[in-house]
């Protein structure tokens, strides 16, 4: 679905301005919430723009 599709972008853009701006704690964060290997499927979208 494409709009799910602009959702996980907007989250993705969310996710690397806290990468960027707050190293440490998210850092922690995605640790605990195995938050890399769901970012890591969406390498595998058809969708483009979410392919990082």
């Amino acid at each position: 679905n494409f709009q799910t599709a602009q959702l996980l972008a907007l989250i993705l853009e969310l996710l690397t301005f806290c990468v960027e701006h707050h190293t440490y704690h998210i850092k922690n964060y995605i640790m605990t919430k195995d938050l890399l290997r769901r970012v890591l499927t969406l390498m595998n979208s058809k969708h483009t723009f979410l392919a990082l």
